[in-house]
């Protein structure tokens, strides 16, 4: 018998999360996604809301809804203001994915958490194993600048805010390089199904 395990995936923007998570899906396990759990917050949460007006300006909502827009722009530029948002933010985050992942794994063996941030915000004690995407620096801000049509000096600004892969290797229980083909990286994330499926309770 298999154990039941949280999987956190993590890695920098454009290392291939949200691909890596599209074949997990499409093996039909379940992922929950930190931005998701987040953006629900921000816009649900009173207490999240109140702050983050008191800290970034009433106009960060507009008729009770966030203005994402606005807040990116105050935030990406300014790391201060980034660790800022992060500490009005993370810990609900991480109250509320603590509570999502343990009702996910009620009803199956594997389930799955996407978050750009794991280390960063400290949430690796949530997983059981944290699976690192890493990729080129080069081909990290190609795809960013095919995806979101974003300057290359825009996608080091963001890059920067984030901590290196290098720090982040140390960490993870399981590194892929992303560096080659969709196909490629589809076999990969079989291959470690096959090695979380069948460690044993």
């Amino acid at each position: 018998m298999s154990k039941k395990l949280k999987i956190g995936i993590t890695g920098g923007i454009g290392s291939g999360k949200s691909t890596f998570c599209d074949f997990l899906k499409a093996e039909k396990y379940p992922v929950l996604y930190a931005d998701d759990i987040a953006k629900s917050l921000m816009s649900t949460n009173d207490e999240i809301i109140r702050a983050i007006q008191s800290a970034f300006g009433e106009q960060s909502y507009r008729e009770n809804e966030l203005q994402r827009d606005y807040l990116s722009r105050e935030v990406f530029s300014n790391p201060e203001k980034l660790q800022q948002l992060n500490a009005i933010v993370h810990p609900a985050v991480i109250r509320e994915s603590a509570i999502l992942l343990d009702a996910a794994l009620r009803e199956h063996d594997l389930v799955f958490y996407e978050a750009a941030l794991i280390f960063e915000a400290h949430m690796e004690n949530l997983f059981d194993y944290v699976i690192l995407l890493t990729a080129p620096q080069e081909k990290r801000i190609n795809r960013i600048s095919v995806r979101d049509n974003t300057s290359e000096e825009k996608i080091l600004s963001r890059m920067r805010n984030q901590m290196s892969d290098e720090i982040k290797k140390d960490k993870a229980d399981l590194v892929i390089l992303n560096d080659g083909s969709i196909e490629d990286l589809q076999s990969k994330v079989k291959f470690a199904i096959s090695i979380l499926s069948t460690i044993p309770t």
